[in-house]
C-alpha cells in the first residue's frame, strides 16, 4: 500500500476535525462512571453523579434535583450529543 503525496496534506484538511473527535472521545463516560450510575439508588443520586462528568453543564440548571423528570433529563443528555455532532459536522469538509 503506497501512501503518496496525499499523506502530506492530511493534517491541512482533516487534522483539526480528527483532533476534535479525539478530544470529544475523552468526554465519554468511562466504565467506572457507568458502574457508579448503575449503583445509584434514585434519580437525585443519578443526577449528582452525572453532574461530576462532562454532562454537568447540561443538567446543572434543572429545576429540582429531588423531583426530577426522566424525560427532561433524557432530553438534556441527548442535547449534549446533538451539540457535539453539530460541532463535528461543522468542522468536517
Amino acid at each position: 500500500m503506497s501512501y503518496g503525496l496525499e499523506m502530506n496534506y492530511f493534517n491541512i484538511h482533516d487534522g483539526f476535525a480528527e483532533a476534535a473527535v479525539r478530544g470529544l472521545g475523552k468526554s465519554l463516560l468511562r466504565e467506572a462512571d457507568y458502574e457508579a450510575l448503575r449503583r445509584a439508588q434514585n434519580l437525585s443520586e443519578f443526577h449528582t453523579l452525572l453532574a461530576e462528568t462532562d454532562y454537568g453543564k447540561y443538567i446543572a440548571d434543572m429545576p429540582d434535583p429531588n423531583n426530577l423528570d426522566v424525560n427532561e433529563l433524557k432530553r438534556r443528555l441527548y442535547s449534549k450529543l446533538r451539540d457535539e455532532i453539530e460541532y463535528l459536522t461543522g468542522q468536517a469538509s
